[in-house]
């Protein structure tokens, strides 16, 4: 039992506070990992101990029935998928949101409704969940101060995203821990009135004549530190939910907080002053910090009406390149792109209504779906490997069935809500009320967006949380006899707490695996390539079961392999091209869908070419099946252009280099190398039509444009 509890307790503490800089991805993965081994734990006890108390009995709770037709559905959607690795997992560096990170959370919840049951461990559960979240904005405030502001490539100080890896994930954490923090203070400011009014002692036959208007508010600020503390902790929430500037985050809150006070406003005149002081707190705050996104809102804060318009930021210059157009000089709206992306998550749909294209696999379906249109935002070559927003997104990947169970689970909590709401207590009401509407905080945040771990341990817990602390039912002690354990039961545990043990091994040497292979990575792409090869073989050695391992080693045995051959080491060259060749074939066999695997593939044997020519066959054959796979994206018709070129198929290279200027009508490489195809076969008056509309439609200030121009008319 302690070993359960205590592991609930590092689970809502250490999850959003644990990242390392050693690993490919800094925080979801190592957040998922830790998951893992607490889940593993907390199972292996629960097994145990129910063999020791020779019972086997596993309560569903009001919601396990629907968890359990939720988890039916993603391994149906695993099934039937488009990649079974990366469903079965999650897409790589992340691994949130595969199939066994469900079995995770639906193992937490039944482990959770089963094992804890007493009341203070679920006071003490909410006071680590704080506690975590206190330290975790500490650092957020902290790193909106500059604290760390030259460790990262992002702008942390004017969006801080602390312990969670990006503003909007901070963003939707908050989101749910302010309403459950209003919550506890609440109820905790209701224990001390009633307190108080049993301890206070009247006489019945002394009136006083003094004037009680002013009475209540006396008592209120009278009452212990606890409400002060849950009050400073709100604010403190808040100030780091305005530094992330999610609008995301901000609507889920407001919302929420809209339907938290709708509840409860009209209970005391204690509540009503709290309301108006925490409120009017906000405000304050919003006023002077800023950072709401909304742009209403956004003009009558302290630094618009009051600072310059330079103050705080510097004015754009223009900085073209040689590949960039006027119309990219913008940054697309967010609302624009999702739009289009939500588009392409509804055409995956029409292909797979049933079970979707598999659990997370998005990024390699949206490809085939990806609307035109996408290629006139500012994000046209972004990897999207999420719908944003997470229920098309269980729409395109778990199908009907995927989301149908999905929005049935999250009405079973709101039924429950509902239908409990008028029964329960005066010391409940308040705290069930904020755990509700934290949750509803989610379904807010993730239309804009998607779930994260921390956003999915709260979204599965907190209906099992709410139903504990309203279920009435006694902490009934499991009694143990003085008999020893039977062999069979000692053979059980021991078995357990070995598979236990071998898991969590295996668990460490998979994250162990890609520290090493994070190392690989950036060695690769800092061309320290030697140093790469030997660490990415190691990553290989420790799990071999990853394609995304396989496919960076093909690509740095590659560029050995040209290297050597240049310094006329024939047979070591020889080695390592068939090493790179074997590894592809391997990596694009097991998984023929992933277009990332495709690109990786063109780029190996395009590179190989320099040793084989014949070998440009095997990239361009690689290239067509990536174009099969991804219609729309003009970065494949323009390379597929360029290498018919290159093996003499002009009139296939001229065919899609029109192709790519029809999907990108702005690309500005596919106009360039057009221009010098046809200044090669002497069509000067073709080759100028193409440099005239760069910089006429373009960039008027392409340098290399207007060279080449000049050099034609001459």
């Amino acid at each position: 039992d302690k070993i359960i509890t205590y592991s609930f307790y590092l689970l809502f503490f250490l999850t959003p506070l644990f990242w390392t800089s050693l690993n490919y991805e800094l925080f979801e993965y190592n957040k998922m990992m830790l998951v893992y081994g607490l889940t593993i734990v907390i199972a292996a006890s629960w097994l145990i101990k129910m063999l020791v108390l020779k019972k086997v009995v596993i309560l569903p709770g009001p919601f396990g029935l629907f968890l359990l037709f939720f988890l039916v559905s993603q391994t149906l959607a695993t099934i039937f998928s488009i990649d079974l690795h990366t469903s079965i997992w999650g897409y790589y560096s992340r691994f949130h949101g595969g199939f066994l990170s469900t079995i995770a959370y639906v193992v937490l919840y039944f482990a959770f409704v089963n094992n804890l049951s007493s009341l203070s461990h679920l006071r003490n559960l909410f006071k680590v969940m704080l506690l975590s979240g206190f330290l975790l904005s500490l650092y957020g405030i902290a790193e909106h101060f500059g604290i760390d502001r030259d460790l990262w490539v992002q702008d942390v100080q004017n969006r801080v995203f602390s312990t969670l890896g990006q503003p909007n994930w901070l963003a939707a954490y908050l989101a749910i821990l302010l309403p459950i923090t209003m919550g506890i203070g609440l109820s905790s400011l209701l224990e001390s009135q009633n307190s108080k009014l049993k301890t206070q002692k009247y006489k019945s036959n002394v009136k006083s004549n003094k004037p009680k208007t002013f009475d209540f508010l006396h008592e209120f600020l009278t009452f212990d530190f606890s409400l002060l503390t849950y009050f400073v902790l709100s604010l403190v929430f808040y100030l780091v939910l305005l530094y992330t500037k999610s609008r995301s985050g901000l609507i889920g809150f407001w919302i929420a907080d809209v339907i938290f006070w709708t509840f409860i406003l009209n209970r005391t005149r204690f509540v009503i002053l709290s309301f108006v002081i925490g409120h009017l707190s906000f405000v304050i705050l919003t006023f002077f910090v800023g950072g709401s996104g909304l742009g209403p809102l956004e003009k009558f804060t302290y630094q618009k009406l009051f600072l310059p318009p330079t103050s705080n930021l510097t004015p754009p210059t223009a900085n073209f390149s040689s590949s960039t157009s006027i119309l990219e000089t913008g940054v697309t709206e967010s609302s624009d792109i999702r739009k289009i992306v939500w588009q392409g998550a509804v055409d995956i749909f029409r292909h797979y209504p049933i079970f979707g294209s598999g659990v997370e696999t998005f990024a390699y379906a949206y490809y085939q779906y990806r609307p035109v249109k996408h290629n006139m935002t500012s994000e046209w070559d972004f990897l999207y490997n999420k719908a944003h927003n997470e229920y098309l997104n269980f729409l395109a990947t778990t199908g009907v069935v995927g989301l149908g169970s999905y929005l049935l689970f999250i009405a079973s909590y709101v039924w429950w809500f509902f239908k409990k709401f008028a029964l329960l207590r005066q010391n409940d009401v308040y705290l069930i009320i904020g755990l509700f509407t934290g949750w509803i905080s989610i379904l807010i945040t993730n239309f804009f967006g998607f779930s994260v771990v921390m956003v999915g341990l709260f979204f599965f817990l907190i209906p099992a949380l709410s139903f504990l602390l309203v279920e009435e039912k006694k902490n009934t002690q499991n009694s143990l006899t003085s008999e020893q354990l039977s062999t069979g039961q000692a053979i059980s545990i021991s078995l357990i707490f070995l598979i236990s043990l071998i898991v969590l091994v295996q668990l460490g040497r998979l994250w162990f695996a890609d520290t090493v292979f994070a190392k690989g990575y950036r060695e690769n792409r800092s061309s320290q390539f030697v140093e790469a090869y030997g660490n990415l073989t190691t990553a290989i050695k420790i799990n071999p079961q990853e394609p995304f391992y396989g496919d960076e080693l093909a690509f740095v045995s590659a560029v050995l392999a040209i290297a050597l051959d240049k310094e006329k080491d024939a047979t070591a060259a020889a080695v390592l091209q068939k090493q790179a060749i074997l590894l592809s074939n391997k990596v694009v066999a097991e998984n023929p869908r992933n277009i990332n695997f495709l690109k990786s593939r063109v780029r190996i044997f395009f590179a190989l070419s320099q040793i084989d020519p014949a070998l440009k066959g095997e990239a361009l054959s690689a290239l067509e099946k990536a174009q099969i796979l991804a219609p729309t994206d003009p970065k494949i018709t323009y390379n597929l252009a360029v290498l018919y070129h290159q093996i003499g198929q002009n009139d296939k290279a001229i065919e899609y280099f029109k192709k790519t200027i029809k999907l990108k009508p702005d690309y500005r490489d596919a106009y360039y190398s057009l221009a010098l195809f046809y200044q090669d076969q002497k069509d000067l008056k073709k080759a100028k039509e193409q440099l005239n509309f760069i910089l006429t439609k373009l960039n008027p200030n392409d340098e290399q444009a207007k060279k080449k121009l000049e050099e034609i008319n001459h």
